[in-house]
């Protein structure tokens, strides 16, 4: 198995844009100028995908000091919608939206805090915040402030607090805490090895679509390390990580199909494998 760093801007969990939507909906009307697009605007924009002009519009009503545009408007530049991501913006947003004590952005700021911007990374304002997403009861937060402790950024080391996190978290069905579980625990990394458990949440991660988890049981069952040895179940996984964007499991796949080494030969999806695993 093989600790990835962190992953800052990617979601792992979903639903997000979906409750951003809802969110704008449900917004009361806002006083506005003259010049401001207004709110309902603002939402039939963002409803119907028009993102850039829902980011746009939303602009005026955070510049004006309104708190949900805030959050609002920092979402959208944090994951790049309606416009490019620009950290210093988003960071400016999400911390106007927090000083006015709406704490929906946390993890999200804490993440624009863990991007590889060296001008806005800041690991222990990161660490502060996701301690207060904790607080909150947030497993992204929770398993964003574990690999704080596994690494020692902006806080200090402490894997056994790391572990304690990870556990809260899996057991809210978070596959990546799933995967980073089942590494702590093929390592005795703040708990004691336990084979059993860490196969246990292998399975469970690999099963929530985590494509690191699935590479490792591909391996594992070809291999038979800790699991019994079947071609069929490594079959099976390494075309799921692959189906899930793993580029080694496209190179895999793909140079099976190709030479018919491993896998009937498919020429055609053999190169379409591999020139995504090349494009990445």
């Amino acid at each position: 198995m093989h600790f990835s760093d962190l992953a800052i801007l990617r979601w792992s969990g979903t639903g997000l844009a979906a409750a951003l939507a809802l969110s704008l909906s449900c917004a009361p009307v806002l006083a506005q100028s003259e010049t401001a697009m207004p709110m309902s605007q603002v939402e039939a924009a963002y409803q119907s995908g028009d993102l850039a002009t829902a980011r746009a519009g939303l602009r005026a009503h955070a510049e004006a000091g309104n708190v949900l545009a805030q959050h609002r408007l920092g979402y959208m530049i944090a994951n790049a919608e309606g416009g490019p991501f620009d950290p210093a913006e988003a960071k400016r947003w999400l911390e106007a939206a927090l000083a006015g004590e709406n704490r929906s952005g946390l993890v999200l700021l804490a993440r624009v805090y863990l991007s590889d911007n060296p001008e806005i990374t800041d690991y222990e304002r990161a660490a502060e915040l996701l301690e207060m997403a904790v607080q909150d009861g947030s497993a992204e937060a929770q398993y964003y402030l574990a690999q704080l402790y596994r690494l020692g950024r902006g806080v200090e080391a402490d894997k056994v607090r790391a572990f304690e996190l990870l556990r809260l978290a899996a057991g809210a069905n978070m596959a990546d805490a799933q995967y980073a579980l089942a590494e702590m625990y093929s390592r005795g990394e703040g708990t004691s090895k336990d084979a059993a458990q860490a196969a246990r949440y292998l399975l469970q991660a690999a099963e929530g679509g985590n494509g690191a988890a699935q590479m490792s049981l591909y391996f594992n069952y070809s291999r038979g390390t800790g699991f019994p040895k079947d071609a069929a179940k490594a079959q099976h996984w390494l075309e799921a990580a692959a189906d899930n964007g793993e580029a080694l499991a496209e190179r895999i796949l793909g140079s099976a199909y190709l030479t018919g080494e491993g896998a009937e030969a498919d020429p055609e999806r053999g190169v379409s494998l591999l020139l995504r695993a090349a494009a990445k």
